[in-house]
């Protein structure tokens, strides 16, 4: 970064988080929990978990979903095998599994919790932009201590709420979902899109902290859905790489969801070159480096040592007296 821009870097007052793979190590802790997911949808239904594994990226293929679990009301090969019923109550226990193997993971990654306290007491307001939905982003981040260290925390709603008119306007909402911080939802976006498909929903944020955007950035492991949706409103986008670091791993998320697989071939082509980041981050704490003042402190008064006196010297006279 050039001296010039690290000087304008002072003016910053707001650091805006994406959460999944910038906060938390999501794709690999999901990895970990999917495969066990479908090892139990395998036992419980009686069907070859190949057969199960070919449903679920059917279900995601046709359906705008996120969440493994959401994947299994949409399976067809479960459709079929079990007409009439009510997938999710009949395979509650993979659904349990799922998130129990999700909770015992869920951690932040090693230095965040250290890097948002620095921020928070350098005076830098926080906000968590997510689009995780409401409930899930409260129940993840309450157990790891950190949804007191931001101003807001904004996802997309539990159940989404999509504009039910071409005139409908996107809007903030605040919820409750027990975090310790205030809640916000994004309502009203166009059906089948995400929020961030939408950079006025970062300016809302920007005004409900009433910060102009030379003054935040934005932080992210994605290059197009964080960075480059952050730049196109002039904040300052900086890329969580550390993020991507466990892309390779992800053979079976990449078996089932066109997104994972894209995002998988992205990161072997590079696909995203195009955008440049103000600033790549190798892990969490290489943002201290970029924005944050240094933090005041009391400093104590030293005391001053006494001034030495000058040590006597006795001299011999001829007499042999002491002079």
């Amino acid at each position: 970064m050039k001296k010039k821009e690290r000087a304008n870097m002072r003016e910053i007052r707001l650091a805006v988080f994406d959460f999944d793979n910038t906060l938390w190590e999501n794709m690999r802790t999901s990895e970990i929990a999917v495969r066990g997911f479908i090892t139990r949808l395998s036992r419980d239904s009686g069907l070859s978990e190949d057969s199960i594994k070919a449903g679920t990226r059917k279900a995601f293929e046709n359906n705008f979903i996120f969440e493994y679990p959401d994947s299994i009301r949409h399976n067809p090969v479960l459709q079929d095998a079990f007409p009439g019923e009510d997938l999710n109550t009949r395979f509650a226990g993979a659904i349990h599994a799922f998130h129990d193997a999700i909770r015992e993971q869920t951690r932040p990654y090693a230095g965040i919790r250290n890097m948002l306290r620095r921020l928070k007491l350098s005076g830098i307001k926080l906000v968590c932009y997510s689009e995780s939905s409401a409930r899930v982003l409260a129940n993840l981040m309450k157990p790891m201590g950190i949804d007191s260290l931001f101003d807001i925390v904004c996802s997309t709603p539990s159940a989404p709420q999509y504009a039910k008119s071409a005139d409908e306007r996107m809007t903030l909402r605040d919820v409750s979902h027990g975090l310790s911080t205030r809640q916000m939802e994004v309502a009203g976006m166009p059906e089948g899109t995400s929020p961030k498909d939408h950079p006025e929903i970062l300016s809302m944020l920007l005004d409900a902290m009433n910060v102009q955007p030379h003054e935040a950035v934005m932080v992210g492991d994605h290059l197009v859905r964080d960075v480059d949706m952050a730049q196109k409103i002039g904040v300052r986008g900086f890329w969580a790489k550390y993020g991507r670091d466990s892309v390779p791993t992800l053979t079976m998320s990449a078996a089932l969801r066109p997104y994972v697989q894209h995002l998988c071939e992205q990161h072997v082509q590079g696909t995203h070159n195009h955008v440049v980041p103000h600033a790549v981050l190798h892990q969490p704490e290489d943002l201290l480096r970029h924005i944050g003042r240094p933090m005041e402190r009391k400093v104590l008064p030293f005391p001053r040592p006494a001034p030495k006196q000058a040590a006597s010297i006795q001299v011999m006279a001829d007499n042999g007296n002491l002079r």
